[in-house]
């Protein structure tokens, strides 16, 4: 997994992402309305903040917890820093997977939304997520699963063209396990599909390309490739609304309960 490339594409999709990112908003969400309502954490990590959106609606809704925001790319942290809703919060670019930058029993609350596919070792994060918990805290993830976009990956395929290195999509189960290994005890666990479909296949891509989803392909675009893999997708995929592309993903609650 090339994370300087990684880092470049969520960089450059640091204006687009707000506009794109209605299924991402939609599960973020979701996934902070799990938490106790009484709920008031004095430390929260957003493990992959993006562009700040959830920092932010975090900060609003505990205005007095130490918030430390992280992500991988540059441009992303930028557009998190102009949120004037995240004021005096920490903001530091590390990736998840480098243990260097971890704290021991530092936060109540670590929140990833949509960020763990880009890990190379989702149970070394766990496991560092949970070392990182006062006891008693929690552990918020959504992350896309198997089956996300698997319309693109087979319609390319069929057409031969390679996509350059994708986001890590793993099973459900796999989570699960990995929360398990990590001695986190669950509270919750949710699949959830959308299927959401385009006109053409350069407006299915443009929204991946707004999303930062995409890290590439091998060869041009060409006029006659297009046509090709958009005949290829409704002979694979037809559905009378359009090209579908489908978002599978995961809401998972754990909580850190011995010391």
């Amino acid at each position: 997994m090339n994370k300087a490339r990684i880092a470049r594409q969520f960089g450059r999709a640091a204006r687009s992402y707000a506009k794109a990112s209605e299924i991402q908003r939609k599960a973020g969400e979701a996934l902070l309305n799990l938490l106790p309502k009484d709920f008031a954490p004095r430390g929260v990590l957003d493990l992959g903040c993006g562009d700040g959106e959830h920092s932010a609606g975090m900060r609003a809704r505990w205005p007095q917890c130490a918030l430390t925001a992280v992500d991988l790319a540059e441009g992303m942290l930028a557009a998190a820093k102009a949120n004037t809703g995240l004021q005096n919060a920490t903001f530091l670019q590390e990736d998840m997977d480098d243990p260097a930058w971890w704290a021991t029993d530092r936060w109540d609350l670590v929140y990833s939304n949509m960020a763990l596919q880009w890990s190379a070792d989702g149970a070394a994060v766990a496991a560092r997520v949970r070392e990182s918990l006062r006891a008693g805290g929690y552990f918020a993830l959504g992350a896309f699963l198997e089956g996300t976009c698997q319309e693109l990956v087979s319609v390319f395929g069929a057409c031969g063209v390679r996509l350059l290195p994708r986001p890590g999509f793993r099973a459900g189960a796999t989570l699960l396990d990995w929360i398990a290994s990590a001695r986190l005890s669950q509270v919750f666990c949710a699949e959830h599909r959308e299927v959401e479909r385009f006109p053409a296949l350069l407006p299915l891509l443009g929204k991946l390309r707004d999303l930062g989803a995409i890290t590439g392909m091998e060869g041009h675009l060409t006029p006659g490739l297009v046509r090709k893999l958009e005949t290829r997708w409704k002979e694979l995929f037809p559905d009378p609304l359009g090209l579908p592309l489908t978002w599978h993903f995961g809401l998972y609650l754990s909580r850190r309960l011995l010391p």
